[in-house]
């Protein structure tokens, strides 16, 4: 019998001591999050994103905006200050997260939305996986949280520890805290130093249907760009490839939600003949590099001037 409550003492301090763990764990992670943003912010996209920024113009995306459009120079252009929240490997449902929240803190001007419509398709378990980005605003975002619990039926659960909240950040906290990445306002360059460039391809894609639950989240955030007056532009950013994705169901149905909700489509860059005569404007076939980013962010910024003279 003693040896029992002598085990049973032993267990419960081991739980204290897990508890006491986890909660200085929360503090430890908490302040490294906000010292790496401030020391960092190109390094801490999302959280200077979700806290901070306060541009005119918010342009949002993935990786191929992320280096392909220049604040700085699209500020000369339109006379706005603008600022890069893209974020590469990140599709919808980060994107949706960060646009909502944006617009809740501080309302923008204008939102450049770059998109695929495969962004708009069934998630997939890796897309799941990059959820974990949004697992440090989990209890002061209900976007966050909602699309957190996405990730299984015990994702609830878990997010109650502080370890596993921020297991996945630990060493990008570090790195952020005392280094630093130059940026043009999020914008960062791909060079063209040390690598071929790009061999032009045809791409067959394969089809594809629009997941209902996330056509709905899209015009959730069209809608609350509406009530908010601010302008939401669409984009598809240039790759070096020829596909027929006009042909895909996926495709259409994103043109019709545009036409549908009067959202501009800047989309004839993807695969223009202005890009795909020349592959020294890329870095491989889905990013530009800095010298084609600078003719693409011209190119757009007179589109964007058009736009708002109607």
């Amino acid at each position: 019998m003693k040896s029992f409550k002598t085990l049973i003492t032993k267990a419960f301090t081991f739980i204290i001591l897990i508890i006491l763990l986890d909660l200085f764990a929360g503090y430890l992670f908490d302040y490294l999050e906000k010292k790496a943003m401030n020391n960092n912010p190109q390094g801490m996209t999302a959280e200077y994103s979700m806290w901070k920024v306060e541009s005119d113009i918010i342009i949002a995306g993935a990786s191929e905006v992320h280096h392909s459009l220049i604040p700085s120079l699209m500020k000369e252009k339109l006379g706005m200050s603008v600022y890069n929240c893209a974020n590469d490997g990140q599709s919808f449902y980060y994107q949706y997260c960060m646009i909502n929240s944006i617009i809740e803190r501080k309302k923008p001007k204008m939102i450049i939305w770059s998109m695929s419509p495969y962004y708009l398709t069934s998630l997939t378990e890796k897309e799941k996986n990059s959820f974990s980005i949004l697992n440090p605003f989990y209890d002061s975002n209900s976007y966050c949280k909602r699309v957190i619990n996405m990730k299984s039926e015990f994702e609830n659960l878990k997010m109650l520890s502080n370890l596993y909240r921020y297991n996945s950040s630990i060493f990008s906290l570090l790195i952020n805290s005392f280094s630093k990445t130059n940026s043009d306002d999020g914008y960062l360059a791909l060079n063209d130093s040390g690598y071929k460039y790009p061999t032009l391809i045809t791409r067959v894609l394969p089809k594809c249907k629009m997941d209902t639950e996330i056509k709905n989240a899209f015009i959730e955030v069209i809608n609350k760009c509406k009530e908010s007056n601010i302008q939401l532009i669409l984009i598809f950013a240039p790759r070096y490839e020829i596909d027929d994705y006009s042909k895909n169901d996926c495709y259409t149905d994103f043109v019709q939600i545009a036409n549908k909700y009067n959202v501009p489509l800047i989309g004839e860059y993807y695969s223009s003949p202005i890009f795909l005569r020349d592959s020294t404007l890329f870095k491989d076939h889905a990013h530009l590099n800095d010298k084609g980013a600078r003719l693409f962010t011209r190119l757009l910024c007179e589109k964007i001037k058009q736009i708002s003279l109607k």
